[in-house]
């Protein structure tokens, strides 16, 4: 792929738009010449960014869009989901490994996405996620 190549999709709050997009994300990946490491990694943060962004930033409300966007940039695929909710700050969510939230149903997307990129980087006051993956060695 050249570094002008891009996905770029606006979608509308619904979690049943998860699927599809997440298809779009692999014929996407597939294209890039990039390893399943990169791929296995980059699919799983950006389906968790996808539902956090549906789920709690839009909160399902179907007139409110989530904008998905993945570049490749010098050998870096950059990936960010932004929402149009109220944001969030990332510094409150619990750690879910701390022994008080090992039994809570949720709270981990926003760990597994930071595991799974190399670098993740909040912004718009936590509505917009820039997620970048690079080649482990």
């Amino acid at each position: 792929m050249t570094k002008s190549d891009r996905l770029d999709l606006q979608i509308p709050s619904a979690l049943e738009q998860v699927e599809p997009v997440h298809q779009q994300v692999v014929s996407y990946l597939n294209a890039t010449g990039y390893s399943d490491e990169i791929h296995e990694r980059a699919e799983l943060a950006i389906i968790e960014a996808l539902t956090n962004a549906i789920r709690h930033g839009n909160r399902e409300n179907q007139e409110k869009t989530v904008q998905l966007r993945l570049f490749i940039e010098d050998s870096t695929l950059t990936c960010t989901v932004e929402d149009e909710g109220h944001g969030f700050q990332p510094e409150e969510i619990m750690n879910p490994l701390d022994p008080d939230q090992l039994l809570e149903s949720g709270g981990r997307g926003v760990f597994l996405i930071k595991e799974m990129a190399d670098l993740v980087i909040f912004e718009n006051s936590g509505r917009r996620v820039r997620m970048i993956f690079r080649e482990k060695s």
